[in-house]
């Protein structure tokens, strides 16, 4: 049985933070962590990752 992958909506994914963070969820170490670890035959929770910066959504321009 395959593990669900988890959609993750990252907003302010083009700063230091948000790449890191991107780049951390998407480790296979990461994955495995957040997992079902423990349990037979379960591996760790596949992220996928939309990342948004401020050209895609500015919270600032709510008529946006």
């Amino acid at each position: 049985m395959s593990t669900p992958v988890l959609n993750v909506l990252l907003l302010g994914a083009q700063g230091q933070l948000g790449r890191e963070l991107a780049d951390l969820l998407q480790t296979s170490a990461v994955q495995a962590s957040l997992g079902q670890e423990g349990q037979e035959g379960q591996e760790g929770q596949e992220f996928k990752v939309t990342g948004w910066s401020r050209a895609d959504f500015d919270f600032a321009d709510l008529d946006q």
